[in-house]
């Protein structure tokens, strides 16, 4: 289906649109760790998101480095990704669903888009 045949004719149509398209997209991402786990991270995430993603692990003490690991990987990414919303990576359950990286990547966009916010404010008061 394309999105020209896509019928939004009011908001509530698009939140929908919306809510569907953000389900598909934690699904690529838990598939694209199962997948290709050894891709890199920056495939599928900015600089700004991976590095405030491990400054907040390691404030919570589940990583022990504040910068993120030399060669991140998208299973590393999207496990880490889960721990936000309260993932425990197990045997039985190594990778987080669907919910879990919904609900952890709406936290991560949030903190990166604090993140730049304020390097933004800082550049501008130091000039």
């Amino acid at each position: 289906m394309g999105i020209e045949s896509r019928r939004l004719d009011d908001a509530d149509d698009l939140r929908k649109c919306l809510a569907f398209d953000a389900i598909t997209a934690c699904r690529v991402l838990q598939r694209m760790a199962r997948d290709r786990p050894d891709a890199p991270a920056a495939e599928i995430a900015d600089h700004d998101e991976i590095a405030v993603l491990y400054l907040d692990l390691a404030e919570r003490g589940m990583v022990k480095s504040r910068a993120p690991p030399e060669n991140l990987d998208v299973r590393t990414f999207v496990v880490d990704i889960g721990r936000l919303a309260g993932f425990i990576p197990s045997k039985r359950q190594p990778l987080p669903g669907t919910i879990k990286i919904w609900q952890g990547y709406g936290y991560l966009k949030a903190y990166a888009r604090i993140y730049r916010a304020l390097r933004n404010k800082d550049s501008t008061m130091g000039s």
